[in-house]
């Protein structure tokens, strides 16, 4: 019996930082100051990233998640995984995702917090 395999199917993996700004909506809205481009090509420096709510929760949420509260003062180092998708909106149309300064959106399948700053 084969063993299953992982694909990756990222087309754009980064490094960055992350601090919570807000909600809208069924949302949360962190602004990301890009690290690193480990695997495509992205120029932005700064992102703004939606992340609905609910979603990574573990990687956002503080140790007390009984409290379920944000942690507004902390910035994250995260390393996330993007593929580009179509998105005929000027807005984030998904459930997690960003849109570049070249009007790309970009939705995010995989996220993880490499350590708290």
């Amino acid at each position: 019996m084969a063993e299953d395999e992982i694909i990756d199917t990222s087309q754009l993996v980064i490094r960055f930082t992350a601090k919570y700004t807000g909600s809208i909506g069924w949302g949360d809205v962190y602004k990301c100051r890009i690290l690193e481009v480990c695997k495509g090509n992205l120029e932005d420096t700064v992102i703004i990233l939606y992340i609905s709510v609910n979603n990574y929760n573990s990687v956002f949420m503080r140790e007390t998640p009984e409290k379920k509260q944000k942690s507004p003062l902390n910035q994250f180092l995260l390393i996330g995984k993007f593929r580009q998708c179509e998105n005929d909106k000027p807005y984030v149309n998904f459930k997690n995702a960003f849109i570049d300064q070249k009007k790309r959106t970009w939705e995010l399948f995989d996220l993880t917090r490499e350590k708290d700053q």
